[in-house]
């Protein structure tokens, strides 16, 4: 592997390891690319640490962005640790950000408040969006998720600006706190291999007025919806359980049917939905389960 050891400032060079041998030798970013593309035919990647773009000028770092993109892309080898050190690197001055076709994994933290990125597109190859992958980038309002990938991390776009999401049919868990306090978040569409709503995953996007429940879910999560914007629900069949607040002081919902195969609604499930008129209760049960789901300030409807 290549290491880039250092870099001098005045001349815009690289000082390059290659651990095989121990050699250093100097390149300019073309020679650089060149010396990856013809020579080193072992090359797994080359690692910029955070003092080639952190500490120098702007022709610095788009001599470095030049080297992640003609060289790293075109690296078909590329462990998952890499993809970690690598793009903290660069994602500050990146405007919009597509993931290399030979990512597999985004590594928790990997784009951890990142600003300026307004989008983000992912490679047909990835199949995992790891814990706060891409939380807390303010500044992010679109996101282009892959068919193929299958988990969305806890957290992973927590704090963001993303307006509208289409969830793949590929992915299978999506999990908790996973969109919390995406407060532009307008519309979001589940696929129906989901059957897990996680923890709080959409509390605080006060402005998630569409969202579809998908026909497998089985179980909304505690505080799932928490204060969205949610006007329409139409729950599955095959659902049975809904946690404790999962769409408290959602005040825009006005019609409510609980199918009958759900067994269990959490505490305050539905507490200051203040709108809510009509609902329709799961026929198995009792009055006083009813009247204890219903009392204001206790159950809450």
């Amino acid at each position: 592997m290549l290491y880039v050891s250092s870099v001098n400032k005045k001349a815009v060079c690289y000082s390059v390891t290659d651990s095989s041998t121990g050699k250093v030798v100097v390149y300019s970013s073309d020679e650089l690319f060149d010396a990856a593309r013809k020579s080193y035919t072992g090359i797994r990647g080359v690692n910029c640490g955070s003092g080639c773009v952190r500490d120098y000028s702007n022709s610095l770092r788009h001599e470095a962005m030049a080297i992640r993109d003609r060289v790293l892309r075109k690296v078909s080898d590329f462990g998952r640790d890499e993809l970690e050190r690598i793009y903290p690197v660069f994602s500050t001055n990146a405007y919009e950000i597509e993931l290399p076709e030979w990512a597999e994994v985004v590594h928790g933290y990997t784009f951890l408040d990142a600003k300026k990125v307004t989008s983000v597109t992912c490679n047909a190859e990835l199949q995992e969006i790891s814990d706060y992958a891409f939380s807390g980038m303010s500044t992010l309002i679109e996101v282009n998720l892959n068919e193929g990938l299958r988990i969305i991390g806890k957290s992973a776009f927590m704090n963001s600006c993303v307006i509208n999401v289409k969830i793949p049919s590929s992915v299978s868990c999506i999990r908790d706190y996973a969109f919390t306090n995406a407060s532009d978040l307008e519309s979001i569409v589940l696929p129906d291999t989901l059957k897990r709503i996680g923890v709080e995953c959409f509390h605080y996007c006060g402005a998630l007025s569409r969202v579809n429940i998908p026909k497998n879910c089985r179980r909304i999560e505690k505080g799932a919806f928490r204060y969205s914007a949610i006007r329409n629900l139409s729950f599955p069949s095959t659902l049975k359980f809904i946690g404790e607040v999962a769409f408290e002081g959602c005040n825009a919902l006005d019609n409510l049917s609980i199918p009958d195969g759900c067994t269990e609604i959490g505490y305050n499930a539905f507490y200051l939905c203040n709108k809510l008129k009509n609902v329709k209760f799961p026929k198995n049960l009792t009055e006083e389960e009813i009247f204890h789901i219903t009392q204001k300030g206790s159950w809450g409807f």
